[in-house]
């Protein structure tokens, strides 16, 4: 329990929060940060229907983001029908 090979994390930005991970307005802290989540092989995902309403297209983001194309809701959906639990910060 609590060690990275029993751990599957998918960060889903969707809202304002997809901001700090737009190259335009990120600061570095998000890059590192990004890298960091990356090394440890967590999935990033950004909400699709977010990434349309802000006229923001996915190579905006930091390196590693993928489209939900179906957005957020029904991807915390999936995910939790596939087990996952949902940590909201």
């Amino acid at each position: 329990m609590g060690r990275p090979d029993y751990l599957d994390i998918v960060l889903v930005a969707h809202g304002q929060a997809l901001e700090a991970f737009d190259t335009k307005h990120a600061p570095a802290a998000s890059f590192e940060g990004v890298c960091v989540l990356r090394r440890h092989a967590v999935d990033c995902a950004a909400c699709g229907n977010t990434l349309r309403k802000s006229r923001t297209d996915i190579t905006d983001l930091v390196d590693g983001f993928v489209r939900v194309a179906q957005g957020r809701v029904v991807r915390f959906a999936e995910l939790q029908q596939e087990g996952y639990i949902r940590i909201r910060p």
